[in-house]
């Protein structure tokens, strides 16, 4: 340490590596204080596969009540809060009413005591019970008949019915009585949407844009709780708390003066807390909606098992109904560390680690010097790609080319490479204490001199008591929502005969029903099967981490899975025998560490295609591997420009198939055209 605060180049480095200490805690303080946010947690309670509602709300008493209309029949079920014991009641309108929550056909009170429906007549009001049933004969009363279009009626506070309606006008009418008690009036032009929620009516001019929210008071007067804007329609009005106004539009969920974003359509959201919203709609399971923050699910191991429409929430209790049925959800709420805060963490963290190596040692300004040097020299690459060789787009038009998608591929949706993803791991590692702060250290100098893949190998062994917490950790980072690439979109073009993935990311299953119909993994086989028959399959060689059993988290594994899987070596001969396969997203280094794994691979004599990206170093001798071992053309461009040029690769070799075929389709009108031209001449 002496060294440290001597004079001259080691003062200067002794400062240097203070100040990286200092500011890199300082930062990693920072992160773990500020850069942190509840998220949303549910857990299921119960289900009632058998049951769909309409409508879904909660009693005073935290009973769930739901309501669901078919044909002329309304039918109406209230759940005891321990969920055991229901009660139900099934009533003719005597007219076809729907499911959907509009508001204007059909109202059950809160309580599932009343009833409400609208008639040729007006409004008909009714307890709710069985007819021919104790207390149902001579209670129904006839309301008014309205003379204006009814925009929403609710049961409200004060034993009254309420009904909006499109001339700006509010109709109060007593519920034991059946009287009129009340006409009250806002101000707002051609009001097309309201909805109550108990004493809280939200109206909306879509003309103007304005939204308006009333609260019904004793007198009865309606007060002015709140004036906004509304996004660009066309949009729903919905209220997914006591008092706040949503909307739901094809961009998702326009909230508290934003969009939250959605992984699909939202046909229902609701508030679960914090501000946080919970949708469900054309998307598998609950999706929590949080303000600046990518939708995550609320049950993570149910998200494939549920299909919701329909959601209610009282704050800790969460309903949902759907094709899969009917469930209850507890929510509770955990802290976890943002994504700003753990890449601030990770750099706080990575400066204290710098300042450290560079107190301890004087070499470290040499090893970078040297790696500038050694950086400096190389075989240089092209910046752009080359055109499509006309082999690989007869080998598409022929339906005989297998896609292999590798890390790349998922880069240009947005999904981290290797590289940063091993940075974030050891930065979550770091922040979520799994790893000792010396063993940390070491991994990040092995990370420095390039042993990424030995370093995961060895986080994975590490953590194998708690494999469940890096599991969740790459569920985090890959199991996530995201538009599909130009890549993506431009593969869709492709006639693929099948693919295979090292990915971990769904971007594949998203590109429509062929590319879903038939995922494989390696522990759930089909593979071989799947190629003798010439099916189209995606196997995905890593798993997934949705199915934690079947997800293979490192190299290493990966390694281990091939050795348990004879039948794979004899797949992966015949796809290399009878299909052309296409590489793209795939580094040269890391597409031959793949193939050696695969010790019974044979080179044949069919010609294969690979796009990599390149940097410096010794690239050209995996490249000279892959051409030499494997029989794989490589179409090479540096890594710096191989994000811009792969799309634009694929749309040239996407528009040449697509050329060809319609060229071909052509030829093929032609030929037939003759021949009955020939037959109508007689054969001359």
């Amino acid at each position: 340490m002496s060294q440290i605060y001597g004079t001259g180049k080691s003062n200067i480095k002794g400062i240097i590596a203070g100040i990286l200490l200092i500011g890199g805690f300082l930062i990693a303080a920072f992160a773990n204080q500020w850069a942190v946010r509840q998220h949303l947690v549910g857990y299921k309670a119960r289900t009632w596969p058998d049951r769909k509602f309409g409508r879904l709300w909660f009693a005073q008493d935290g009973s769930m009540i739901g309501a669901s209309a078919e044909g002329t029949r309304l039918t109406v079920e209230r759940y005891e809060r321990s969920g055991n014991d229901s009660r139900r009641w099934t009533i003719e309108l005597g007219q076809a009413v729907s499911s959907s929550d509009d508001q204007t056909q059909w109202m059950v009170d809160s309580e599932a005591q009343r009833m409400a429906y609208a008639s040729p007549q007006g409004l008909i009001l009714r307890p709710l019970c069985e007819p021919g049933s104790s207390g149902c004969a001579g209670s129904q009363l006839t309301l008014p008949a309205a003379t204006r279009n009814i925009l929403a009626f609710s049961f409200v506070p004060g034993r009254m019915v309420a009904a909006a309606f499109n001339d700006s006008t509010v109709l109060l009418w007593d519920t034991e009585t059946g009287n009129q008690v009340g006409r009250l009036t806002f101000q707002m032009d051609s009001p097309d949407q309201a909805r109550w929620n108990a004493d809280y009516l939200a109206v909306v001019s879509s003309s103007s844009r304005t939204t308006k929210v009333l609260r019904l008071a004793t007198g009865p007067t309606l007060n002015m709780v709140e004036e906004s804007k509304t996004p660009s329609p066309p949009f729903q009005l919905i209220t997914p708390g006591t008092g706040q106004v949503g909307y739901l539009s094809a961009g998702g969920v326009f909230y508290r003066g934003g969009t939250r974003n959605s992984p699909g359509t939202v046909q229902s959201a609701v508030l679960g807390g914090n501000d946080m919203l919970v949708g469900a709609g054309e998307f598998p399971g609950l999706q929590v909606l949080a303000d600046k923050e990518d939708p995550y699910p609320l049950l993570e191991a149910e998200t494939e098992q549920i299909q919701a429409t329909v959601l209610a929430a009282n704050g800790t209790r969460f309903a949902y109904s759907g094709q899969g049925g009917t469930g209850l959800v507890g929510l509770s709420t955990e802290t976890k560390v943002t994504p700003t805060g753990r890449r601030y963490n990770f750099l706080g963290l990575g400066l204290a680690v710098i300042g450290g190596l560079l107190a301890a040692s004087s070499l470290l300004f040499d090893f970078v010097g040297m790696s500038f040097k050694a950086q400096g020299v190389g075989k240089k690459s092209r910046k752009t790609l080359l055109d499509p060789d006309p082999d690989l787009v007869g080998a598409f038009l022929d339906g005989k080319t297998v896609i292999w998608a590798g890390a790349g591929l998922s880069a240009q949706a947005g999904f981290p490479t290797r590289q940063t993803f091993l940075n974030q791991t050891l930065q979550t590692a770091d922040g979520e204490v799994w790893l000792e702060p010396a063993k940390l250290v070491a991994l990040y100098e092995r990370v420095q001199q390039g042993l990424q893949e030995a370093v995961l190998d060895e986080i994975i062994e590490t953590l194998s008591y708690q494999r469940n917490i890096m599991v969740s950790h790459f569920k985090v980072v890959y199991c996530r929502f995201t538009p599909l690439s130009a890549s993506h979109k431009i593969l869709r073009r492709l006639p693929a005969a099948a693919a295979i993935t090292t990915n971990y990311d769904g971007c594949l299953e998203m590109m429509g029903t062929l590319w879903a119909s038939n995922v494989l993994n390696l522990k759930q086989g089909g593979h071989r099967g799947a190629v003798e028959k010439d099916q189209f399959f995606l196997l995905r060689l890593y798993g997934d981490p949705r199915i934690p059993a079947d997800v293979k988290l490192s190299h290493k594994e990966f390694a281990e899975s091939l050795q348990s899987d004879p039948t794979l070596a004899d797949t992966m001969n015949t796809l290399f025998a009878k299909k052309t396969m296409f590489f793209v997203g795939c580094s040269a280094e890391g597409l031959v560490a793949d193939l050696k794994l695969m010790t019974k691979l044979k080179k044949s004599e069919q010609k294969h295609y690979a796009v990599v990206g390149v940097g410096s170093g010794a690239w050209h001798k995996h490249v000279q591997t892959l051409e030499q071992q494997y029989n794989i053309h490589c179409v090479v461009c540096s890594e710096e420009t191989i994000g811009a040029e792969l799309p634009k690769f694929l749309d040239n070799l996407a528009t040449s198939i697509e050329e060809a075929q319609a060229d071909k389709t052509k030829r093929g009108k032609d030929v037939v055209a003759m021949a009955v031209k020939k037959a109508a001449g007689g054969g001359a």
